[in-house]
């Protein structure tokens, strides 16, 4: 097996990332945010609700950062090549390889497949980027070695 896919990072493909990666901290700050807007509210100040509508966007405000800022170091287009050996992510200025022994679970939600790797790292990779053929021969593969939702 051999697929190599392109993905274009746009800011709303980013924020999903974000929001997958960090899905307990978002919903920490999101409570915090509502807490300090509903007590903003009731005494009546500006600042207080200003800082707590910051809590509540918090993963997309990461997003954006992560966007702008780790974007232009890395660029937007990622390219991922998923070999019987493992998976190559070519970047603009790096190159990581991740053995499939090395993977920590793999998961296919509704829209794409979440990698994740110890220690944190991890990547989600669209399902609109497979082509048809390219989607039957993943498929086959991860029936074969049993990698799904490990």
């Amino acid at each position: 097996m051999n697929i190599v896919l392109t993905v274009e990072l746009t800011l709303a493909r980013r924020a999903q990332n974000v929001r997958q990666q960090a899905h307990w901290i978002g919903w920490m700050f999101r409570t915090f945010g509502v807490v300090y807007l509903a007590w903003g509210l009731l005494a009546r100040s500006v600042g207080m609700t200003v800082v707590s509508v910051l809590f509540l966007l918090m993963p997309e405000v990461r997003a954006v950062l992560v966007q702008y800022v780790i974007g232009r170091k890395y660029g937007r287009t990622y390219t991922y090549t998923l070999s019987d050996d493992g998976v190559r992510v070519v970047t603009a200025i790096s190159s990581l390889e991740y053995s499939w022994s090395a993977l920590k679970s793999l998961k296919e939600t509704g829209s794409g497949w979440n990698f994740r790797f110890p220690g944190g790292g991890g990547f989600t990779l669209p399902k609109a980027v497979f082509t048809a053929e390219q989607d039957a021969q993943w498929r086959e593969f991860l029936t074969n070695r049993q990698l799904v939702a490990r």
